[in-house]
This record gives structure tokens, sequence and C-alpha cells, in this order.
């Protein structure tokens, strides 16, 4: 990681799921700020913010599974 900061190295590839990123923007992200108990997962009684897309309306493919089970 150092070398990757100082210029030396290139990122050529990162290992992640779409899980595991979805896990660090929501749930991970509500814990690091102590509101696991309120935000963070799609839970009853928790506050949370939903937007929906048609996937047929976009003109591009995923990479990947758009939804990882």
């Amino acid at each position: 990681n150092q070398a990757v900061l100082e210029g030396d190295e290139e990122v050529t590839e990162v290992s992640i799921s779409a899980r595991d990123t979805l896990e660090m923007a929501t749930i991970e992200g509500a814990k690091a700020l102590g509101l696991d108990d309120e935000i963070g997962t799609i839970t009853p009684g928790k506050r949370a913010d939903l937007v929906m897309f048609d996937a047929d309306d976009f003109m591009t493919a995923p990479s990947h599974s758009p939804i990882e089970t």
C-alpha cells in the first residue's frame, strides 16, 4: 500500500466483492458512526432512503451480477 501511495506501483486489480462493497457503504459506515441501531440495514424501525432503478432502462451492461446473493 505504501508503494502505491508513493507512486512506485500501480493498482491493476482490486479484489473485493459487490457484497463487501455494499456492506462497507451501509452497515459498516453506520457502525463506524455508532448509528447501526438506527441506520445501515433495511430493517423495520430503522431509517432508510431507498432508490430503485429499472435495469432494462440502462444502455450499459454490468461487468458483474448487479444483485449478488
